[in-house]
């Protein structure tokens, strides 16, 4: 009797634990990827056509952060999309070199 008391313990526990870790990823899985991804907006939706055809509005794009001086412009594209936040400065460009001058 006390062992079957135990099994249903320990398997109550198992069930509830299991509800708490489904729970903490679904409603902490947004934080959990903006540590792991160093961003603040770690999950975007394609919102317009300016991506088509390579992504088609309402599209789910995973963001993380890179570091702008290592950034290359390559002259075929290479799979990799640039997402970035405009600055609040006035005339501020985002510059990157070019394969030619950056030879990998």
């Amino acid at each position: 009797m006390r062992g079957e008391t135990i099994t249903k313990i320990t398997a109550t526990m198992k069930y509830l634990i299991t509800i708490a870790l489904i729970l903490g990823l679904l409603f902490g899985g947004t934080s959990i990827l903006q540590v792991i991804l160093g961003t603040k907006y770690p999950i975007m939706v394609v919102v317009s056509q300016s991506m088509v055809p390579t992504l088609g509005v309402g599209d789910y794009i995973i963001v993380g952060r890179a570091n702008v001086t290592q950034l290359v412009a390559a002259p075929q594209p290479r799979g990799d999309i640039i997402v970035f936040r405009r600055s609040a400065r006035a005339g501020s460009k985002l510059k990157l070199k070019s394969d030619t001058e950056n030879p990998m």
